[in-house]
């Protein structure tokens, strides 16, 4: 599960979504939601998985480096 690496966990906290890994999976997303308080958690999970993936295949298959800059 590569989204909780920490490179993820890096950008995870940078987006300000505290991730209880000690909970299921279905109970980890709705406390997340909860303390991220925001309409628009759903939407903001959904492009930071998108860009995790997408950075990790930019890193694994075309030699860039890791950054939270990109």
């Amino acid at each position: 599960m590569h989204l909780f690496f920490s490179f993820s966990r890096s950008c995870w906290r940078f987006l300000n979504i505290q991730w209880d890994y000690n909970l299921q999976i279905m109970d980890m997303i709705i406390a997340a939601r909860v303390s991220f308080n925001s309409n628009f958690f759903r939407e903001i999970v959904m492009v930071a998985c998108w860009a995790l993936s997408t950075h990790r295949n930019e890193v694994i298959f075309g030699g860039v480096a890791l950054s939270l800059r990109r």
